[in-house]
């Protein structure tokens, strides 16, 4: 796939289809126990994320794909950057949620960051 994007790298479906693989690898290696394995697979997906969602801010499953790596970071972070993460899923999510949009895994991370913030500052 990476020989792929290299050979058209302006490709966005290229590139996408590259992050959700980087991601799967991410989830396959934390599962594994390779918390620093999953890091290296999730940094990389987040990296490509982050690009397409700035080329083209108003597609929603460009949002919710990066807001989905940013949930498996908040997965794999130490206590202190933990909220980092959470804040970071609802910031890229809040557009679409005050845009009205209506999307099962969008309404599903946003309630699971939401719930955690909660949680976390009732804990502190």
């Amino acid at each position: 796939m990476r020989a792929l994007v290299a050979q058209e790298p302006g490709r966005a479906d290229l590139r996408r289809d590259l992050s959700v693989s980087l991601g799967n690898l991410g989830n396959l290696a934390r599962a594994a126990g390779d918390g620093a394995g999953a890091r290296g697979y999730f940094a990389e997906s987040l990296e490509i994320r982050r690009a397409l969602v700035a080329q083209e801010p108003g597609r929603a499953d460009l949002r919710v794909d990066l807001a989905i790596t940013y949930w498996n970071q908040y997965l794999l972070a130490v206590r202190q950057d933990e909220r980092h993460w959470l804040d970071q899923v609802l910031e890229t999510l809040r557009p679409l949620r005050e845009g009205g949009l209506v999307h099962g895994q969008l309404d599903q991370l946003w309630g699971l960051a939401s719930e955690t913030l909660r949680s976390s500052a009732a804990a502190d």
